[in-house]
């Protein structure tokens, strides 16, 4: 069996990126809104607020769960992916131009008839 430190780069990068995305749903779901709303309204409590001040962090909390998190949140598993893509594309090129001895100075010819 041989080694590929590729794909075990690879398969490093899916299983980082498979820990963000269940980190970022646990961050997201229900239960952390829940609680987040539990501890504003023991906070609010302890310091005495009064109703009007409390239902305008309610709301700014509300929107930050329900918009704003699942929104930023989607932005930067596009921008891993993306990244993660391009990375190994980058690589796997780098790989068939070493293993393949390929020399690139037809790509140059054909970027400078491009431009």
């Amino acid at each position: 069996m041989k080694f590929d430190p590729f794909v075990w780069e690879f398969n490093s990068w899916i299983v980082g990126t498979k820990a963000f995305l269940d980190a970022i749903s646990h961050a997201a779901s229900e239960a952390a809104s829940i609680e987040a709303a539990d501890k504003l309204q023991r906070r609010a409590e302890s310091e005495g607020w009064e109703g009007d001040d409390f239902f305008v962090e309610y709301d700014i909390l509300r929107e930050n769960f329900e918009y704003w998190l699942p929104r930023l949140s989607a932005y930067a598993v596009i921008i891993l992916l993306h990244s993660l893509v391009e990375t190994q594309l980058h690589a796997c090129a780098r790989r068939l131009r070493r293993d393949r001895s390929l020399d690139l100075e037809m790509l140059r010819i054909f970027r400078g008839l491009a431009y």
